[in-house]
Protein backbone atom coordinates (compact mmCIF):
# COMPACT_ATOMS: atom_id res chain seq x y z
CA UNK A 1 0.00 0.00 0.00
CA UNK A 2 1.58 3.43 -0.68
CA UNK A 3 1.07 5.67 2.55
CA UNK A 4 -2.36 7.81 0.93
CA UNK A 5 -4.12 4.11 0.51
CA UNK A 6 -2.44 3.19 4.20
CA UNK A 7 -4.03 6.60 5.61
CA UNK A 8 -7.39 6.01 4.42
CA UNK A 9 -7.46 2.52 5.31
CA UNK A 10 -6.88 3.58 8.81
CA UNK A 11 -9.52 6.24 8.81
CA UNK A 12 -11.62 3.54 7.59
CA UNK A 13 -10.93 1.46 10.59
CA UNK A 14 -11.21 3.65 13.20
CA UNK A 15 -14.69 5.13 11.47
CA UNK A 16 -13.65 8.16 10.90
CA UNK A 17 -12.77 8.14 7.41
CA UNK A 18 -13.29 12.54 6.80
CA UNK A 19 -10.34 12.44 9.29
CA UNK A 20 -11.99 14.90 11.80
CA UNK A 21 -11.71 12.69 15.29
CA UNK A 22 -7.63 12.14 14.16
CA UNK A 23 -5.90 14.09 12.60
CA UNK A 24 -3.79 13.47 9.44
CA UNK A 25 -0.88 14.01 11.86
CA UNK A 26 -1.97 11.46 13.93
CA UNK A 27 -2.69 8.64 12.13
CA UNK A 28 0.87 9.09 10.84
CA UNK A 29 2.47 9.05 14.15
CA UNK A 30 0.16 5.90 14.74
CA UNK A 31 1.50 4.45 11.37
CA UNK A 32 4.98 5.08 12.50
CA UNK A 33 5.08 3.71 16.11
CA UNK A 34 3.33 0.40 14.35
CA UNK A 35 5.92 -0.01 11.86
CA UNK A 36 8.49 1.04 14.69
CA UNK A 37 6.44 -1.80 17.14
CA UNK A 38 6.86 -4.06 13.91
CA UNK A 39 10.63 -3.58 13.26
CA UNK A 40 11.29 -4.96 16.55
CA UNK A 41 9.49 -7.91 16.78
CA UNK A 42 9.63 -9.50 13.01
CA UNK A 43 12.56 -11.66 11.98
CA UNK A 44 15.30 -10.05 9.90
CA UNK A 45 14.49 -12.11 6.79
CA UNK A 46 11.55 -10.13 7.01
CA UNK A 47 13.43 -6.60 7.12
CA UNK A 48 15.38 -7.05 3.30
CA UNK A 49 14.19 -3.89 2.39
CA UNK A 50 16.10 -2.46 5.50
CA UNK A 51 19.42 -3.64 4.45
CA UNK A 52 22.28 -1.67 3.50
CA UNK A 53 25.91 -0.94 3.77
CA UNK A 54 28.54 1.80 4.21
CA UNK A 55 32.09 2.49 3.92
CA UNK A 56 33.90 3.56 7.02
CA UNK A 57 37.29 4.78 7.42
CA UNK A 58 38.70 3.47 10.71
CA UNK A 59 41.08 5.68 13.49
CA UNK A 60 43.36 3.49 14.54
CA UNK A 61 40.74 0.79 14.80
CA UNK A 62 37.40 2.68 16.27
CA UNK A 63 34.55 5.24 14.32
CA UNK A 64 31.42 6.21 15.97
CA UNK A 65 28.10 4.96 14.24
CA UNK A 66 27.14 8.14 13.82
CA UNK A 67 29.47 8.42 10.95
CA UNK A 68 27.13 6.50 8.96
CA UNK A 69 24.52 8.19 6.51
CA UNK A 70 22.23 5.75 7.55
CA UNK A 71 20.78 4.92 11.74
CA UNK A 72 21.37 1.63 12.48
CA UNK A 73 18.72 0.17 14.73
CA UNK A 74 17.85 -3.29 16.66
CA UNK A 75 21.66 -3.75 16.79
CA UNK A 76 21.78 -4.66 12.80
CA UNK A 77 25.15 -4.61 12.22
CA UNK A 78 25.09 -8.10 10.62
CA UNK A 79 28.54 -8.31 9.10
CA UNK A 80 31.64 -6.23 8.69
CA UNK A 81 34.76 -6.80 5.62
CA UNK A 82 37.94 -5.24 6.21
CA UNK A 83 38.78 -4.02 2.64
CA UNK A 84 42.12 -3.40 3.54
CA UNK A 85 42.55 -7.10 4.04
CA UNK A 86 39.93 -8.63 1.67
CA UNK A 87 38.45 -10.20 4.34
CA UNK A 88 35.47 -10.65 6.49
CA UNK A 89 35.35 -9.74 10.68
CA UNK A 90 34.27 -12.06 12.89
CA UNK A 91 31.56 -10.13 14.94
CA UNK A 92 31.54 -10.99 18.47
CA UNK A 93 30.38 -9.47 21.26
CA UNK A 94 31.86 -7.01 23.63
CA UNK A 95 32.10 -9.50 26.73
CA UNK A 96 34.38 -11.86 25.02
CA UNK A 97 37.37 -9.46 23.76
CA UNK A 98 39.29 -11.17 26.76
CA UNK A 99 39.15 -14.32 24.50
CA UNK A 100 41.32 -12.76 22.18
CA UNK A 101 44.11 -12.93 24.56
CA UNK A 102 44.38 -16.70 23.99
CA UNK A 103 46.58 -17.10 20.63
CA UNK A 104 44.63 -19.54 19.57
CA UNK A 105 41.94 -17.05 18.91
CA UNK A 106 43.78 -14.00 18.53
CA UNK A 107 42.95 -11.33 15.68
CA UNK A 108 44.89 -10.85 12.85
CA UNK A 109 44.81 -9.44 9.15
CA UNK A 110 43.37 -12.11 7.79
CA UNK A 111 41.16 -13.16 10.31
CA UNK A 112 39.96 -9.75 11.82
CA UNK A 113 37.39 -8.92 14.80
CA UNK A 114 34.82 -6.81 15.03
CA UNK A 115 32.29 -5.67 17.99
CA UNK A 116 30.48 -2.60 18.84
CA UNK A 117 30.75 -0.97 22.44
CA UNK A 118 29.32 2.63 22.91
CA UNK A 119 27.89 3.14 19.55
CA UNK A 120 31.29 2.70 18.26
CA UNK A 121 32.80 -0.11 15.74
CA UNK A 122 35.82 -1.43 16.88
CA UNK A 123 38.21 -3.64 14.67
CA UNK A 124 41.10 -5.84 15.74
CA UNK A 125 43.68 -5.41 14.52
CA UNK A 126 43.43 -1.64 15.23
CA UNK A 127 44.71 -0.08 12.04
CA UNK A 128 43.38 2.81 10.05
CA UNK A 129 41.77 0.43 7.36
CA UNK A 130 38.64 1.06 5.30
CA UNK A 131 35.72 -1.15 5.88
CA UNK A 132 32.00 -1.78 4.39
CA UNK A 133 29.69 -2.18 7.18
CA UNK A 134 26.54 -4.42 6.20
CA UNK A 135 23.36 -3.31 8.70
CA UNK A 136 19.97 -2.75 8.95
CA UNK A 137 19.12 0.92 8.57
CA UNK A 138 16.10 3.00 10.55
CA UNK A 139 13.07 3.51 7.84
CA UNK A 140 11.69 6.46 6.70
CA UNK A 141 8.99 7.92 8.50
CA UNK A 142 5.76 7.23 6.65
CA UNK A 143 3.98 10.58 5.40
CA UNK A 144 3.20 12.78 2.72
CA UNK A 145 4.50 11.37 -0.50
CA UNK A 146 6.60 8.91 1.81
CA UNK A 147 5.67 4.80 1.71
CA UNK A 148 5.92 2.52 4.54
CA UNK A 149 9.92 1.23 4.20
CA UNK A 150 8.66 -2.46 5.35
CA UNK A 151 7.48 -5.59 2.53
CA UNK A 152 4.11 -5.29 1.27
CA UNK A 153 3.01 -8.48 3.43
CA UNK A 154 3.28 -6.38 6.80
CA UNK A 155 1.41 -3.68 5.66
CA UNK A 156 -1.92 -5.08 7.41
CA UNK A 157 -0.12 -5.83 10.12
CA UNK A 158 1.29 -1.89 10.59
CA UNK A 159 -2.45 -0.43 10.24
CA UNK A 160 -4.18 -3.05 12.55
CA UNK A 161 -1.42 -1.67 14.62
CA UNK A 162 -1.88 1.52 14.30
CA UNK A 163 -5.64 1.33 14.69
CA UNK A 164 -4.67 -0.32 17.99
CA UNK A 165 -2.94 3.01 19.25
CA UNK A 166 -5.83 5.16 18.09
CA UNK A 167 -8.41 3.12 19.76
CA UNK A 168 -6.46 3.58 22.85
CA UNK A 169 -5.89 7.04 22.40
CA UNK A 170 -9.71 7.15 22.28
CA UNK A 171 -10.50 5.42 25.23
CA UNK A 172 -11.87 2.03 23.53
CA UNK A 173 -9.89 -0.40 24.82
CA UNK A 174 -11.58 -3.66 24.03
CA UNK A 175 -11.23 -2.14 20.16
CA UNK A 176 -7.50 -1.53 20.51
CA UNK A 177 -6.76 -4.95 22.25
CA UNK A 178 -8.79 -6.85 18.65
CA UNK A 179 -6.84 -4.44 16.59
CA UNK A 180 -3.09 -4.94 18.46
CA UNK A 181 -4.19 -8.75 18.37
CA UNK A 182 -5.10 -9.21 14.78
CA UNK A 183 -1.60 -7.39 14.19
CA UNK A 184 0.20 -9.56 16.16
CA UNK A 185 -1.45 -12.65 14.57
CA UNK A 186 0.30 -11.94 11.43
CA UNK A 187 3.28 -11.10 12.60
CA UNK A 188 3.22 -14.47 14.54
CA UNK A 189 2.53 -16.34 11.95
CA UNK A 190 5.52 -14.72 9.48
CA UNK A 191 7.98 -15.41 12.61
CA UNK A 192 7.11 -19.06 12.69
CA UNK A 193 7.12 -19.07 9.12
CA UNK A 194 10.45 -17.97 8.79
CA UNK A 195 11.31 -20.29 11.47
CA UNK A 196 10.50 -23.79 9.71
CA UNK A 197 11.77 -22.31 6.16
CA UNK A 198 15.33 -20.82 7.43
CA UNK A 199 18.09 -21.66 4.49
CA UNK A 200 20.70 -23.93 6.40
CA UNK A 201 23.91 -22.81 7.65
CA UNK A 202 27.13 -23.67 5.76
CA UNK A 203 28.32 -26.97 7.14
CA UNK A 204 25.38 -28.04 8.85
CA UNK A 205 22.79 -29.49 6.83
CA UNK A 206 22.40 -33.65 8.28
CA UNK A 207 24.69 -32.94 11.15
CA UNK A 208 23.67 -35.06 14.06
CA UNK A 209 24.14 -33.59 17.80
CA UNK A 210 25.78 -36.34 20.07
CA UNK A 211 23.39 -37.37 22.61
CA UNK A 212 23.92 -36.77 26.08
CA UNK A 213 25.92 -40.07 27.85
CA UNK A 214 24.93 -41.89 24.62
CA UNK A 215 28.50 -41.52 22.84
CA UNK A 216 25.99 -41.81 19.59
CA UNK A 217 26.06 -39.26 16.75
CA UNK A 218 23.85 -41.15 14.34
CA UNK A 219 24.91 -41.95 10.53
CA UNK A 220 23.87 -45.34 8.49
Amino acid sequence: MIETEMKDLLALRVEDPEKKAFSVETMYKALNLAQMTIINLIDNQMLTELETSEELTMASGVKALSNLNATPIRNGIYQVYNDTSGSYCNLIQFKDIKRLENTYLSASATNPVAYVFKNELNVIPRDNNTVQVYFLKKPDDIGSGVDCSLDESLHEAVVDLAEGQLWKMDGQYSRAESAQSNGMSILTALNERLSAERPQGIGTYGRVTTSAGSGTTGGM
